[in-house]
């Protein structure tokens, strides 16, 4: 008799790897789904809340560690492809684009597939809780360091339920996975609840849906109120903000982009009767490579038509533009933001510091086996120069005063803790320049968009982005859009933007990713307890005993 339950659960697991393996492929695609994608844009937010949980289902089904790596490779391959299969048109890398980052993901979440799987047999009436935070923590992960891919994260379903997501000013974007992931827990419990065999507790998960129904009640109404709470408008910003719509793979023609962007910006400039603060193009929208020390002959050169430092004076504004660039310390390329004077001058200057791993950066690149790989093979050099310096820039204003501003080029306003620095350093706002037009999908596009949505709310501050192709937008404190632009057009932005003062900063702005962190520990510590526990057990309880108990009741529904 007190072997009936392993036999059943022996039974259940070899008949279910073709079950384990369709259930991971389930989510491999609802994942995507819930994700910005070209069928809904900006995602289903209610699909965020269960997207993963035939995956946890999988996991709980599975007969071994390694079986259940199996599955976190066959979901982290197609999942990621479907999300990011716009990388196969990134020219004639699109192999390495898009198959570097698929068999990178791949090996995530072949590592991270077994310990989710370990998690849930050595915690199996809290493992909703637990593999919940394991989630938050793993995308946390994925989104820092060198490899960081801040995207395909549970929050950018959710990105237009904007009274959901206020409270990340508080927990940081963790919070919200971590909720999402809950739901995603408890949905896969909730299913066990149908499959005799591996029942659970209804009340278990009656207990743990109260808790997730508590927790989405607190999110809405602290949502409610901070979406209602006014802030202070210490001053206006009048933005000319242009998404020309430049071909990035037409080559040998850097000077018509250049007349491009001026032409409409003359027009704009022309049609409001009035200039504003700030003209802004977008990343890499002057494709010559300046250096410092020549800059401003270069800017007298370039375009042949109508040369820069001619066309600065004549609008008489500044321009924020993105150019490869060279400091005067440096022979060094960096993707730059240059903040240039109505005079035509260099006022400042800022580089970006987080490279695109493997594209725009190469490590080890010096050692000759690597250099040949890339350079030979792939056709990639060193890439560019990373910048050292969070900037942030200032701008005076026509109507008095002056902004303090940082300018996160590309995809940097999509990590959290890079954007919360600026912040930390003065900046009042962020003007983003970004240029993805290359993937010529919306999709694209929108990722990057919902991204940055979550750094406005984050640290209740203004986005301002200017892309080539899309989505040139003001995201204001609440997330909130205030202006856009069409996708792969070519037009023009031009808003008086308020720029909000809070009285005392975010706690994520002053404390960054606490939770994590916390999660981190608090996993640690009881997995620490549980050894301990194993342990002390295994030294006090006579063998013969420990047989004749037979496998727990909790143990069993863990399976």
């Amino acid at each position: 008799m007190n072997q009936t339950p392993a036999r059943r659960r022996d039974r259940v697991h070899p008949g279910a790897r073709g079950t384990c393996a369709a259930l991971a492929l389930l989510s491999a695609v609802l994942l995507p789904l819930a994700l910005p994608n070209d069928l809904h844009v900006y995602g289903n937010p209610a699909l965020g809340f269960v997207a993963l949980a035939p995956l946890f289902l999988s996991l709980y089904l599975a007969p071994s560690f390694r079986f259940a790596s199996l599955l976190g490779v066959l979901f982290g391959g197609v999942s990621t492809f479907i999300v990011h299969y716009w990388l196969m048109f990134f020219g004639e890398y699109s192999l390495w684009t898009v198959g570097g980052v698929v068999i990178g993901y791949m090996g995530y979440h072949a590592l991270l597939a077994p310990i989710l799987y370990g998690l849930a047999r050595a915690f199996p009436r809290h493992r909703a809780f637990v593999l919940a935070a394991a989630w938050a923590l793993y995308e946390y992960l994925k989104s820092s360091g060198f490899l960081a891919f801040p995207w395909g994260l549970l929050p950018h379903s959710v990105s237009t339920v904007l009274p959901l997501i206020q409270f990340i000013d508080i927990t940081g974007l963790w919070g919200l996975t971590l909720v999402l992931a809950l739901g995603n827990t408890i949905a896969a419990d909730a299913v066990l609840l149908f499959v005799p065999a591996l029942r659970r507790s209804r009340e278990l998960v009656l207990r743990q849906t109260a808790v997730l129904a508590v927790c989405l009640a607190m999110a809405l109404v602290y949502g409610a109120y901070a979406l209602s709470r006014p802030l202070a408008v210490s001053t206006q910003i009048d933005a000319l903000l242009v998404q020309h719509n430049e071909d990035p793979w037409a080559s040998g023609r850097p000077d018509e982009a250049i007349m491009q962007a001026q032409r409409l910006t003359l027009e704009a400039i022309e049609a409001r009767g009035k200039r504003p603060d700030i003209v802004v193009w977008s990343e890499t929208a002057i494709r010559h490579f300046l250096k410092e020390r020549t800059l401003e002959l270069q800017l007298s050169r370039i375009p042949r038509p109508l040369p820069l430092r001619t066309f600065l004076r004549t609008i008489d504004t500044h321009l924020l533009v993105g150019a490869p660039f060279a400091p005067a310390e440096s022979e060094d390329y960096q993707n730059s933001a240059l903040l240039l004077s109505p005079q035509g001058r260099l006022a400042d200057h800022y580089g970006k510091q987080h490279l695109v791993p493997l594209a725009e950066s190469i490590p080890l690149y010096d050692v000759p086996l690597v250099r040949s790989f890339f350079g030979g093979v792939l056709g990639l050099t060193q890439g560019w120069e990373p910048g050292d310096e969070a900037v942030v820039m200032e701008l005076p204003l026509r109507r008095g005063g002056a902004l303090k501003f940082a300018a996160p080029v590309c995809f940097e306003d999509a990590f959290p803790n890079l954007c919360r620095r600026f912040v930390l350093r003065g900046a009042q706002t962020w003007i983003n320049l970004t240029n993805v037009s290359w993937s010529r999908t919306e999709s694209a596009e929108v990722q990057m968009f919902v991204a940055a949505r979550f750094r406005s709310v984050e640290n209740r501050r203004v986005m301002i982005r200017c892309t080539n192709g899309g989505v040139t937008s003001v995201i204001d404190p609440w997330g909130r859009v205030r202006g856009r632009l069409d996708l792969f057009t070519e037009a023009v932005l031009f808003e008086t933007i308020p720029v909000y003062t809070t009285r005392r900063l975010t706690p994520y702005t002053r404390h960054g990713d606490y939770l994590p962190l916390g999660l981190a520990v608090l996993l640690t510590v009881l997995l620490a307890v549980r050894l301990v526990r194993l342990r002390f057990s295994a030294r006090t309880d006579p063998p013969s005993r420990r047989s004749a108990a037979g496998p727990r009741s909790d143990d069993r529904t863990a399976s």
